[in-house]
């Protein structure tokens, strides 16, 4: 990682698993193609890995062409987008499944609107 990863890399594990963790950490990285955006990606995927917190961490994106450039979902499907009424049985699936997320991720956010 590069000093400047390094110290993204930081501030999301200290705020995760740090005093902080009860606050709201809103966190925008840019950079143009090939500046090793998805390689932090991996990087904030390995540390979940090790402290057994995979389930902490959702990774997203618009497409599922850059969802699946980050082996993650599109946000659509993870949030339930897709079904017009947020109701019952897939209102409590998608309350179960964001529970304990820790970490979004959403790539490609300028994507959005």
């Amino acid at each position: 990682l590069s000093s400047m990863q390094c110290k993204v890399l930081d501030i999301i594990v200290n705020h995760v698993f740090g005093a902080s963790q009860h606050e709201q950490l809103l966190m925008i990285m840019l950079g143009t193609a090939s500046t090793g955006k998805s390689y932090l990606i991996n990087a904030i995927r390995h540390v979940f890995s090790l402290t057994r917190q995979t389930h902490a961490l959702k990774v997203t994106a618009p497409t599922g062409i850059a969802a699946s450039n980050i082996c993650g979902s599109t946000i659509h499907s993870l949030l339930s987008l897709l079904n017009e009424n947020l109701m019952g049985a897939c209102l409590h699936a998608l309350q179960d499944t964001m529970k304990d997320i820790r970490l979004l991720i959403i790539d490609e956010y300028s994507f959005l609107s």
